[in-house]
């Protein structure tokens, strides 16, 4: 515990030494929405733990982890936890073309709280589970049948793949997410028959 000494003069002359203790440092947080946390305060060195509630969660590299944020020794914390989205699945789709070697991948979420100009972010595993960098580019994101989709084009295919795409809706309180395998496509390999005239 910390102590310290504060000296306090008496009308009659006399000085009386009183020892006082000092408050304890404790960092405070805004607790973001949507998580199993309730607790806003911790000592220093105290660490606190977020995890997002059912059905709601962080874009990567938290998607599905809990966080956990440390109390410093100045009375902060060492972050802002990361807010909780909530989640919609979707099925990603995929349109090769055989001849350019390339694939088409579209992310279709719905049109309700996402436009043209969401946030789009699409990340690429190998089959090992590592980040990969694939190549390729976004094309623009087109409306269709009540749903906003956003494509990723990689050309040619350089390997197998895992894509996954993560949008963010406009209030910046949710995210759509899916996953799709991706696999190099075999060119169709065309066999040459002899054809013998046998009428002569």
């Amino acid at each position: 515990k910390q102590w310290y000494q504060r000296r306090v003069a008496i009308t009659a002359g006399a000085i009386i030494e009183v020892k006082t203790r000092a408050k304890e440092i404790e960092c405070t947080v805004d607790v973001p929405e949507n998580t199993n946390t309730n607790v806003d305060t911790a000592k220093v060195g105290e660490t606190v733990t977020f995890t997002c509630k059912r059905g709601f969660g962080r874009k990567p590299p938290l998607f599905d982890a809990p966080e956990e944020i440390k109390c410093g020794a100045g009375g902060e914390f060492d972050r802002k936890p990361a807010p909780c989205l909530e989640r919609i699945k979707v099925y990603p789709t995929l349109k090769y073309n055989r001849k350019k070697n390339s694939v088409r991948i579209t992310c279709p979420v719905p049109g309700n709280g996402y436009d043209v100009n969401s946030n789009v972010e699409f990340s690429f595993k190998n089959a090992a589970g590592k980040e990969v960098d694939v190549g390729g580019k976004v094309l623009p994101a087109f409306a269709n049948k009540g749903k906003i989709n956003f494509v990723y084009e990689v050309s040619p295919i350089p390997m197998a793949f895992t894509a996954t795409c993560f949008v963010t809706n406009n209030k910046g309180d949710g995210i759509a997410y899916g996953s799709k395998a991706v696999q190099p496509q075999k060119r169709k390999k065309y066999r040459l028959r002899l054809c013998v005239d046998t009428t002569a």
